[in-house]
């Protein structure tokens, strides 16, 4: 299903080391509104919905600008990925080109935390 999302996703990084900008930084709201629905339901499933189909897809376009970031092209700047070799940070961002779902989302956090980053 493609989405149409109310938020355009920056494409610029901050300099000098190309970070990515964070998204509470963000000031419309919609960004943050689709991170907390992530969160919220993650923590507390039975309280809280899960991110409806736009919010997902804004999550998962974010964690995408995240790994995207130049900052980690250089295996060097993960501690733990350059302790595997640095193919896990490949495989992260060759699994979020493709992942749709939020159990995926849930398993590519876990990916990063794993490397020592931290998306969200």
């Amino acid at each position: 299903m493609i989405h149409t999302l109310s938020f355009e996703m920056p494409t610029t990084y901050e300099p000098p080391l190309g970070t990515p900008l964070y998204w509470r930084d963000e000031v419309t709201g919609v960004l943050g509104a689709a991170i907390w629905a992530y969160i919220s339901h993650g923590a507390e499933p039975d309280n809280y919905p899960a991110p409806s189909a736009d919010q997902l897809a804004l999550v998962i376009a974010y964690l995408r600008y995240v790994l995207g970031a130049p900052c980690w092209r250089d295996s060097h700047s993960l501690p733990r990925a350059a302790e595997a070799g640095g193919g896990e940070l490949v495989r992260l961002r060759e699994f979020a080109a493709q992942m749709t779902t939020l159990k995926e989302v849930d398993f590519f956090l876990r990916g990063c935390m794993a490397i020592g980053l931290d998306p969200l």
